[in-house]
């Protein structure tokens, strides 16, 4: 639906189901190419509603009219991409709840303006943008946007426009051109100091034999890391995982080749995924601390004792390393260095 809402509305007593499911009904794109406001979804029910994603569902923003207890469940390798999350769910009073539940995906670009509605998580992923917390030391859980989170959280996009230009991208099937394979979801997250997971998603393959997962840490030269096996010639959905578990630090880029059984070969766009890797090394002397920073651009050092009293707080700017006097009272310490995207902690005995 281009630059328009779509109503779902359900059986007027005793709410109803409504399943968006893979490889059937499983995709729906709602977008808003004017800027207008355009490509909300409205579940329209009596109270109890469940909106089931198992497959693709993209919408500027979702709202509910019936009454509580309406439920958008995203699961099963659903994968659910609201453009504007904060501007659209609190246009009405009543409670809903989104879960995003195992092998369910939320990628979100607003904040979140909660007007008693609750959003819970049982080991779904959840991506937000980062710019909407302040400093990017706050998260989805600690502002009250998101409860009852298990699973993975992560600032995917730095700011809205990135995560809009993510959305916009897929809705106009600017990656599908790219491949043979009707892709659908092309991403990376890093989920530990080493590991970056890719994931991607088709929604049709012909003759696809395997994918070749190219890794860069310029953006120009890349190299073969890994193959992943293709599904064939299918018209249902298929999700694909690979784990990058070199040790790396930075921005690392990635693409896909993806071959069928002529050899041919077409590539995918490339993603660039921030790692985990620490933001800074501590060396602990008797006296001092010596603190290496990985990005000196603007980092705060503090030091605190196990109970969270603060023996120190810093905020060090175009540094690469700091010497720090070590507090005089015996005890156990923890020094932490934070930048505007990770907190590296080390605990020390004085």
């Amino acid at each position: 639906v281009e630059d328009g809402n779509m109503l779902v509305r359900r059986k007027a007593q005793g709410g109803g189901n409504m399943n968006i499911v893979g490889g059937g009904c499983g995709s729906i794109y709602l977008l808003d190419t004017d800027g207008s406001g355009d490509g909300i979804l409205t579940i329209q029910g009596s109270g109890g509603s469940h909106f089931n994603v198992e497959g693709t569902v993209y919408a500027m923003g979702i709202v509910t009219q019936g009454g509580s207890g309406d439920e958008i469940n995203v699961r099963d390798g659903g994968f659910l991409f609201i453009g504007n999350l904060g501007a659209t769910l609190s246009q009405y009073s009543w409670v809903f709840t989104i879960k995003v539940e195992k092998g369910g995906t939320l990628n979100y670009c607003g904040n979140r303006t909660a007007m008693g509605d609750n959003v819970g998580s049982n080991a779904g992923t959840l991506n937000y943008a980062e710019s909407f917390y302040e400093s990017g030391l706050d998260n989805p859980i600690n502002q009250g946007d998101f409860s009852n989170i298990s699973g993975y959280i992560h600032a995917l996009y730095s700011d809205n426009e990135a995560c809009m230009a993510d959305y916009n991208a897929r809705t106009k099937n600017e990656v599908n051109a790219l491949l043979p394979v009707e892709l659908t979801m092309l991403y990376g997250i890093c989920i530990d100091e080493n590991t970056v997971e890719l994931r991607w998603q088709t929604a049709s393959e012909t003759n696809n034999d395997y994918f070749t997962i190219l890794r860069s840490f310029d953006g120009i030269n890349f190299e073969e890391i890994g193959i992943v096996m293709g599904a064939g010639t299918t018209t249902e959905f298929h999700n694909y995982e690979y784990y990058d578990t070199d040790e790396k630090e930075g921005v690392v880029y990635y693409k896909l080749r993806q071959t069928d059984f002529d050899g041919n070969t077409t590539e995918s766009k490339v993603i660039a995924v921030q790692t985990c890797g620490k933001n800074a090394h501590f060396k602990i002397k008797q006296d001092e601390i010596e603190v290496f920073f990985r990005n000196p651009q603007a980092n705060y050092v503090v030091i605190t004792s196990v109970t969270g009293q603060i023996f120190y707080s810093k905020k060090f700017t175009n540094v690469e390393e700091a010497r720090i006097a070590v507090p005089q009272r015996k005890g156990i310490y923890i020094i932490s260095v934070i930048d505007s995207k990770q907190i590296t902690s080390e605990k020390f005995i004085r």
